[in-house]
């Protein structure tokens, strides 16, 4: 396993995922999930969102699925990582929300968690695209 490749693949992926949460949550997903939020839940949203918990989430994202694509797997190439990014991140949100929602009073709407779930598929894929191709990038066979 190549520490280096892992490193910055991490950081690409970090960069990828955060950027792409701004962009589908911040832009487009953002009114419509508010919406389908309790009123206790959205009384509950902070104002601006904390910009270092979400960039550390990114990060530990990142690694986990460079971590798997560089150790266990050896994706090495944008599509293999877009295909396997996405059902990781879909999968993962929506194993959270249907947990969250089974203990707490949170969804006025269970679509929610439809959305939140191709958000997160938009966002892994883009992300495990992203690392794939850098894992694969310029690297010797053999």
């Amino acid at each position: 396993m190549n520490l280096n490749r892992l490193f910055f693949a991490t950081v690409i992926g970090a960069i990828v995922f955060f950027l792409s949460g701004a962009l589908i949550y911040g832009m487009f997903l953002q009114s419509i999930l508010n919406k389908l939020l309790t009123a206790e839940a959205t009384a509950a949203l902070r104002a601006a969102p904390e910009l270092s918990g979400i960039a550390s989430s990114c990060v530990i994202f990142a690694f986990a699925l460079a971590y798997i694509y560089e150790r266990w797997t050896m994706i090495r190439n944008w599509k293999s990582g877009a295909l396997a990014g996405s059902v990781i991140a879909c999968a993962m949100a929506v194993s959270i929300d249907l947990g969250l929602s089974g203990i707490y009073n949170m969804f006025a709407d269970m679509s929610y968690i439809m959305y939140d779930g191709i958000g997160n598929l938009l966002m892994g894929a883009l992300t495990g695209a992203a690392i794939g191709w850098y894992l694969g990038y310029n690297r010797q066979v053999g």
